[in-house]
C-alpha cells in the first residue's frame, strides 16, 4: 500500500458561528491520519473572514495542516459560489493528486462527485453528521430527493457517525443496502490526558453555573433552556446560566432573556477559542437540543468531569445512559428540564456519580480509535477501486 492521499472537504472554519461539530471532527480526523502516515489536506470550501476563522488557521498551523479555501462565502445556496468552490477545489486537486475525496457536508459531496469525473479520482465518500440534514419545508424535500437519487449512484461509501443515522439512511434509499451500504463510525474526541475523578464540591447553597456550547440556532433548542431557568431559579436563586457560542438567533434569545428577566442571570459569551476551560468552569452541562447527529460537545463535557443533562433525541442516548452517566429529558419539555436541573443541584452525590461514570464511557469515543475505523476503510475502498498500489 502506498501514501495515502487524503483531501477532507469541509463547511469553513467559522467554528462556532456558521460551522461546528463536523468541522472540529474532521480537523480532529485529519491529525489523527497524519499521525499514521497519510498525506491529508483540508479544504474549507467557504472563506467567511471571521475572528473564528483567523484562530482556526492559527490552529491548524501549529498542528501543520495545509488549510484550502475554494470559494467565498455568498449565502447558504449561492449557485455561483458553488460553481467557483468546484472549479477551484477541482485545480487544487490537480495538484494535490488525492486518491481520497471525504466530504463532511452537503454541498461538498456534490463537489465530490463533480470532480471524481473531471479527475478519476479513485474514490469519494461522505459522513452524514446530523439526524437532520436538510432544512424543513419543500425546498429541503426536494433537496433531499434529490440526494437520495444521486449518492446510492455515485458515492462510494457513506459513514454515519449515529446508529440512528444509519438507520434513517437505510429508509431513505430502497435500494440502498444493495448498492451503498451504510457503515457506522462514531464521532471522536481527542480525550485529555487525565483520567483522575474530579469532585463535586458545591452544593445547592453554593453560587452555581450551568453551562452550554454551540451555535445559538434552532436545533439546539435554547428557547426552552431559557424557560426552564426560572423554574431552577425559584428553588435555587444563585444559579446562573452561560452560553458558549454565537449564531442567528443570538438576538431573539437575549430578548428572551429580557423577557422573562432573566438579565442577570444569563450571559451569552460568544464565540471562545478555549471551550475546554470554559467546560472547567461548569458545575453542569445542559444539552437542550431537538435533534442532532452525535454531539460532540456533550463528549467534551463528560471528559472533562461534568456530569450533563441533555434531551432525549436519537444520537444522544447512544452516548447517554438515564441515570448512570447522565440524565435524559423530553426534548422541548422546559418542566422537565427545569426538573433534572434541579435534581442535580440538590443531590451532590448524585452529580458526582453521574460525572464519574461519564468520564469512563466516554473514553469508547476516542478519536484515536475512531480514525483507525477510518483508515480501514479507506484502503478498503481503495482495494476495491483497484488503485490501491
Amino acid at each position: 500500500m502506498t501514501e495515502l492521499r487524503i483531501l477532507q472537504i469541509i463547511k469553513g472554519l467559522d467554528i462556532g458561528g456558521v460551522n461546528g461539530g463536523a468541522e472540529r471532527f474532521s480537523i480532529d480526523l485529519s491529525e489523527q491520519l497524519k499521525n499514521h502516515g497519510c498525506k491529508v489536506d483540508l479544504c474549507a470550501f467557504y472563506k467567511m473572514n471571521t475572528p473564528a476563522e483567523t484562530d482556526w488557521l492559527g490552529r491548524l498551523k501549529q498542528k501543520d495542516l495545509d488549510v484550502f479555501f475554494a470559494t467565498d462565502w455568498a449565502g447558504p445556496n449561492d449557485l455561483r459560489s458553488i460553481s467557483a468552490g468546484a472549479n477551484s477545489l477541482r485545480d487544487y486537486a490537480i495538484t494535490r493528486h488525492p486518491m481520497i475525496l471525504h466530504s463532511h457536508f452537503q454541498q461538498g459531496a456534490y463537489v465530490a462527485i463533480w470532480t471524481k469525473r473531471k479527475m478519476n479520482i479513485p474514490v469519494i465518500l461522505r459522513t452524514a453528521h446530523n439526524i437532520n440534514e436538510w432544512e424543513p419545508g419543500f425546498s429541503g424535500t426536494i433537496k433531499q430527493a434529490i440526494s437520495d437519487f444521486v449518492y446510492p449512484r455515485c458515492l462510494d461509501a457513506e459513514v454515519a457517525v449515529s446508529s440512528a443515522i444509519v438507520d434513517k439512511l437505510k429508509r431513505r434509499y430502497p435500494t440502498h443496502s444493495k448498492k451503498l451500504r451504510p457503515m457506522l463510525a462514531y464521532n471522536g474526541i481527542k480525550l485529555p490526558p487525565s483520567t483522575s475523578l474530579l469532585p463535586a464540591t458545591k452544593t445547592g447553597e453554593s453560587e452555581f453555573t450551568i453551562g452550554t456550547v454551540g451555535r445559538l440556532a434552532e436545533q439546539k433548542g435554547y428557547i426552552h433552556l431559557l424557560s426552564a431557568l426560572p423554574l431552577v431559579l425559584e428553588r435555587h436563586p444563585e444559579t446562573g446560566l452561560l452560553f458558549l457560542g454565537d449564531g442567528e438567533l443570538r438576538s431573539e434569545l437575549e430578548a428572551h432573556t429580557r423577557m422573562l428577566g432573566l438579565g442577570n442571570k444569563v450571559v451569552f459569551a460568544g464565540q471562545v477559542n478555549n471551550v475546554h476551560e470554559r467546560l472547567l468552569g461548569f458545575d453542569l452541562f445542559v444539552s437542550s437540543s431537538l435533534w442532532e447527529g452525535l454531539p460532540t460537545v456533550i463528549m467534551e463535557a463528560m471528559a472533562a468531569g461534568l456530569p450533563v443533562v441533555a434531551t432525549d433525541i436519537p444520537g444522544t442516548r447512544e452516548m447517554i445512559n438515564d441515570g448512570v452517566n447522565g440524565r435524559l429529558v423530553p426534548p422541548g419539555d422546559s418542566h422537565a428540564l427545569a426538573d433534572a436541573i434541579n435534581e442535580m443541584i440538590e443531590t451532590p452525590h448524585i452529580r458526582q456519580k453521574i460525572a464519574n461514570a461519564g468520564r469512563v464511557s466516554v473514553k469508547q469515543f476516542s478519536i484515536e480509535e475512531i480514525a483507525k475505523t477510518y483508515l480501514k476503510l479507506y484502503e478498503t475502498l481503495l482495494a476495491g477501486s483497484g488503485k490501491s498500489s
